[in-house]
């Protein structure tokens, strides 16, 4: 979504892919009481041994994914899928297209056995400040909306990457962004097979990253989370020294005379995350 985009209508686009309207709003919520005392999840397999690679997100992916495919058949992932589209969040969608959940079902249809990246959460938290009033209601829907991704992975090891936002408003606002990094690391104590990339605070200290709509990602942003999130990612599933503090690009690193090419301008006024 854009930011210009207004609430109402944000909501009613929310409200209205195929798999929500009256129950997505109230599931969340029930999720996360009946789960609030679930078990920790064992992890399915080590990272060491995962071999495949998963990347679900919305449009701060899509805008990065031909560099996310470059980079990661450069650190060694020779099966990568990326499934990322604008407007996505874990149980909603902007268009005709499927939620973060069905883009997982999807994914392992094919048979797929391996490791995650979830890139999601900027559409998740924006939805949750609007729909939901309550502070506390706000806080249990979100732990739901993380938790049923995570119950669907069912024990695969998940690098989430975390949200990134600077307005200092309501709309997609970094109040929105630091209740979803928050409750990000709650539930990550119980799943064993769930890490978390803190990219918003490599990207804090980058604004030049973020373009003028406050949300998505300049041309340089994203080679940037492309070369800043595989590396991460690698290091993380694969047991590398070291794996929360990549630093971004050095000035002399060759991507920088190919950022065009492995990054897409997200449209000013185009819809989206």
């Amino acid at each position: 979504m854009t930011t210009s985009r207004s609430k109402r209508g944000r909501a009613v686009h929310a409200a209205t892919g195929g798999v929500l309207g009256a129950i997505a709003l109230v599931f969340p919520i029930k999720y996360a009481v009946a789960h609030r005392n679930a078990v920790h999840h064992p992890a399915k397999h080590g990272g060491k041994h995962c071999e495949s690679l998963a990347h679900v997100g919305d449009s701060l992916t899509w805008q990065a994914e031909v560099g996310l495919g470059q980079q990661y058949a450069r650190r060694g992932w020779n099966d990568v899928r990326i499934d990322a589209k604008g407007g996505r969040g874990i149980a909603s969608f902007m268009f005709d297209d499927m939620t973060g959940l069905d883009a997982v079902r999807r994914i392992k249809a094919t048979g797929f056995d391996g490791c995650w990246v979830m890139a999601l959460g900027t559409n998740d938290t924006a939805n949750t400040d609007f729909l939901v009033h309550a502070p506390e209601q706000q806080h249990q829907w979100r732990i739901g909306l993380i938790r049923s991704m995570m119950d669907e992975l069912d024990g695969a090891q998940v690098v989430w990457v975390n949200t990134h936002l600077i307005k200092p408003d309501i709309e997609y606002s970094s109040h929105d962004a630091a209740a979803w990094n928050a409750t990000l690391r709650e539930v990550a104590g119980a799943y064993t097979n769930m890490q978390i990339f803190d990219w918003d605070a490599i990207a804090n200290d980058h604004p030049e990253w973020t373009r003028g709509d406050w949300v998505h990602d300049t041309p340089e942003g994203s080679a940037q989370r492309a070369e800043i999130v595989s590396r991460a990612v690698t290091m993380m599933l694969k047991g590398t020294p070291d794996p929360m503090n990549p630093e971004p690009l050095p000035a002399h690193s060759w991507l920088h005379s190919f950022r065009q090419m492995f990054s897409r301008d997200w449209p000013t006024g185009g819809a989206g995350p």
